[in-house]
């Protein structure tokens, strides 16, 4: 089962996120094809719950962000509404990035700047996610992607590292659980949890400008979720 830590400990399931600047319908039921073995889903278990709790991103009107989450220990009556389905939409997906893991995911996809929750049930249990998704500029995306990809001065592209296929994840699958300001803030510091990233020569900080920064928290954010299904 995959847990994310929440608070300031979040940022270490984020971990590679910023290796960032890099080295370099309101209704869904079901099983949702989560990867791997786990217990039988006709049975619900006493530690039901969903993972991540809280997820974060964005809407600008043109690109398309998704956050996904897992409930665990479901049974086979599990179901899921969103509070507020003109903020975004669910979908069950498919998990194929960890074997092992016994989730039955879905997939969130922003409609519009706002909060919302989703409930998810499951043996007469009930769980919520907290959705927060920021507006951005239209501009922000093409100013992330072109720092992401380009080398700005001795400060090395993102893509160096982060675009190999084997290549430290930041997709929304590891970024939904963290706040925008905390992104920019591991960018910026290097500092995860109190600790420097040592991953790269120079101690994985960046100085990008403002627009650069909101640019690359808007750009990971749009980022296709790995593992998923019809993901790359």
């Amino acid at each position: 089962m995959r847990v994310w830590k929440e608070g300031t400990s979040a940022l270490l399931m984020l971990g590679v996120v910023m290796l960032a600047c890099a080295c370099s319908s309101s209704d869904s039921s079901g099983d949702s094809g989560g990867g791997g073995p786990g217990p039988d889903p006709s049975d619900s278990t006493p530690d039901f719950q969903v993972q991540p709790t809280e997820v974060y991103s964005g809407f600008d009107g043109t690109n398309t962000f998704h956050m996904p989450f897992a409930a665990y220990g479901a049974g086979s009556d599990l179901k899921s509404a969103v509070a507020d389905s003109s903020v975004v939409s669910i979908e069950p997906t498919t998990f194929q990035g960890d074997p092992s893991d016994t989730g039955k995911w879905y997939m969130l996809t922003a409609k519009k700047a706002g909060k919302t929750k989703v409930t998810v049930t499951s043996g007469g249990k009930t769980k919520d996610v907290n959705v927060t998704i920021v507006g951005y500029d239209t501009s922000r995306f093409q100013a992330g992607k072109t720092r992401y990809t380009t080398a700005d001065g001795d400060q090395p592209p993102c893509a160096q590292c982060h675009s190999k296929s084997d290549g430290p994840d930041h997709s929304p699958y590891k970024l939904a659980p963290i706040a925008d300001n905390q992104v920019q803030l591991i960018i910026t510091t290097g500092i995860l949890d109190g600790f420097p990233i040592k991953n790269v020569e120079h101690g994985h900080r960046w100085t990008p400008n403002d627009d650069q920064l909101a640019g690359l928290v808007t750009y990971l954010r749009a980022l296709p979720p790995r593992g998923f299904s019809g993901a790359p």
